[in-house]
Formats: structure tokens, C-alpha cells, sequence
């Protein structure tokens, strides 16, 4: 089949070739047989066929005969036939390809994921499966476009996490861990991920904003007894950049001496747990009355940015304003 068939399965059941939209019938029932066959991409028995979709009705056969003449009649005129049968099976003439429902399961193989495969997991987490063919009337349908659904769903968290963990510390895999926390935002192992990621890329004041944002959503949830977030606080509490480096500025500063000096204002004891884990790494400042003024050379230059701690000593004749000299 070529390559300039494409099928949508998720949001509106859609057929383009060549870039055009092919009318399918107005029959939610010959949508749905159309719809069945594209996924199973194997030939069905009629028999089987006809108890599946139509078995509320006098006639399921019948029915079943009617579909399939409503879909040859919107494929007509094209160059090869879309949908083929025998006497007892029906069978799609579309390849696995053209779907995107199957192109996104042929994405587990990967070990890579640029910006197309990005865009069709995105596109998937944004759209369910089949969401305007619910046939209450066919519970057998209905049933398999429900466990579908889950089985995308669990494809889409493999996918996700396999995105985060190969582009780990990139801006790559932030976009990955986000797209996670949006899709799965009760999950706990999504919130994990986008923590760690964010740490892992250096961004440790977001990730401590986001464990405390994890802790909100996920209040009272039974995920919580995975203990992805109390893991996820003692990565943070050792990580080898120390929380300090939230505060202090990566970028080189004129100073009155050789040695830059950096800035943290009116910082006190009790009222920010990264505050307090500052004072602690800088015991010398936290027994000045647990609280201290870092100066910057220039007014109104910004504290943040991603310098470690470990690089830093105090100057030795700090009073109540402390200095923090590289």
C-alpha cells in the first residue's frame, strides 16, 4: 500500500491519501467495522463479524453485508481496494505503516526519539482512541475500544520514560518528563522522572519545586506507596551540586578584589527549607544569628544560576554580612 495512505485511530477516525481527507460513510457502525479491521490488520471471520457489531440487531449478518457495501461505496474509485473479501472473511488492505496507532507501537523498538517521533507521542497523549465511536449498543465493540485504550496508554508511559531516560539532563529529556507529569499527572513514577531530570540537567531549584507540587497532586494517592518521591528528596539531598547553587551565579562578575563576590539577600533560618540547607552547608554564616546578607559587586544583579558550593569558602572576618568568595 503506498506511503501516501495515512489513518488516524486516535481523535476523529480519519482517512487521507495523498493529503486528502477520504469520506467515510456517516454510519457509525460501518466506521467501526472499518476502524476494527484497520487495527487487527488480519482477515475476520463474516460470522464473527456480524455478532460483534450487530448482535443487538434481528439481522447481524444483513448488517454486516449493508457496512461493508456503505464502505466499498466511499472507497470507490480508487486505485486499489482499501477493504477485500472472500465468503467468509473480511480483511484490510492497509499496512501497519499507514496507522497511526501502530507506528506508535513500532516506536518501543527505538532507541531514539527525534522531533517526529516526539511529535506523534505528543499527538497521542492529546487524543484517545476512538472517542467518537462508542457503541453502547455493541458492548463486545465497546469493550475492546476500552482495553485498547489502557494498552495505548500503557505503550505511551513506556515511550515517555524510555525518552526521558535516553536524553537523561538534556533540554530533550525535560520535554519528555513534562509531557509525562501532563499525560500521567496522578502517577507518582511520572512525577519522579520530571525531579530527577530537572536535577540532572542542573535545575535543582525546579525540581524541588516540583517534588513540593508532586506532593500536592499526589496527596492521598495510592501511588505514593511506591516511594518514588521520599527516593526522589534523597537524590536531591545528594546530589553532588549542592541546593546552594540555586542562589548563586554561574556568570563572571567584576569584583573590588581578584576574587568575584556573589549575592544572597536577607536570607533567614525557618522560612525556606533550600535556605535552611544553605545554612547548613555554610555553618560559619548559620551561627551568625541565622541569618546573613551576600553582596554582589553590581546593584540588581541576578542571584540565581548554577554554581557549586563546594568551590566556595567564607571570608575569614565575616561579621553579621557575610562574603562567599570562590
Amino acid at each position: 500500500m503506498p506511503e501516501t495512505i495515512q489513518v488516524s485511530l486516535l481523535g476523529d477516525l480519519c482517512l487521507r491519501i495523498r493529503g486528502e481527507n477520504i469520506a467515510l460513510p456517516k454510519s457509525r457502525k460501518a466506521r467501526a467495522l472499518f476502524a476494527y479491521l484497520l487495527f487487527v490488520q488480519k482477515p475476520v471471520a463474516r460470522i464473527w463479524l456480524s455478532e460483534f457489531l450487530f448482535a443487538d440487531t434481528s439481522d447481524p449478518k444483513g448488517n454486516l453485508r449493508w457496512c461493508l457495501s456503505r464502505l466499498n461505496s466511499a472507497f470507490d474509485g480508487l486505485e486499489e481496494d482499501l477493504i477485500c473479501s472472500d465468503s467468509s472473511k473480511i480483511w484490510i488492505n492497509i499496512g501497519r505503516e499507514s496507522i497511526d496507532v501502530h507506528r506508535l507501537s513500532a516506536l518501543l523498538a527505538g532507541d531514539s526519539y527525534g522531533p517526529e517521533q516526539f511529535s506523534l507521542i505528543e499527538s497521542a497523549t492529546q487524543d484517545l482512541f476512538l472517542p467518537y465511536l462508542n457503541l453502547a449498543r455493541s458492548p463486545d465493540f465497546e469493550a475492546w475500544r476500552v482495553t485498547t485504550q489502557s494498552s495505548i496508554n500503557n505503550t505511551l508511559e513506556t515511550l515517555l520514560e524510555q525518552g526521558v531516560n535516553t536524553h537523561l539532563g538534556s533540554e530533550d529529556g525535560i520535554r519528555f518528563a513534562e509531557l509525562f507529569v501532563n499525560f500521567s499527572p496522578d502517577l507518582e513514577k511520572a512525577w519522579y522522572f520530571l525531579i530527577t531530570t530537572y536535577a540532572k540537567a542542573g535545575q535543582i531549584s525546579k525540581a524541588r519545586k516540583m517534588l513540593k507540587t508532586a506532593h500536592t497532586q499526589l496527596s492521598g494517592c495510592e501511588s505514593l506507596q511506591n516511594g518514588l518521591l521520599a527516593q526522589a528528596s534523597s537524590e536531591l539531598n545528594n546530589q553532588s551540586i549542592s541546593p546552594v547553587q540555586a542562589y548563586l551565579p554561574s556568570h563572571p562578575l567584576e569584583s573590588k578584589s581578584d576574587k568575584p563576590r556573589f549575592c544572597i539577600q536577607s536570607l533567614e533560618a525557618g522560612n525556606d527549607p533550600v535556605v535552611d540547607e544553605i545554612l547548613k552547608a555554610l555553618p560559619a554564616v548559620a551561627a551568625m544569628n541565622k541569618r546573613f546578607t551576600l553582596v554582589t559587586p553590581a546593584e540588581g544583579s541576578n542571584p540565581l544560576g548554577d554554581t557549586n558550593v563546594a568551590d566556595f569558602v567564607l571570608s575569614p572576618s565575616v561579621s553579621k554580612t557575610g562574603e562567599l568568595y570562590q
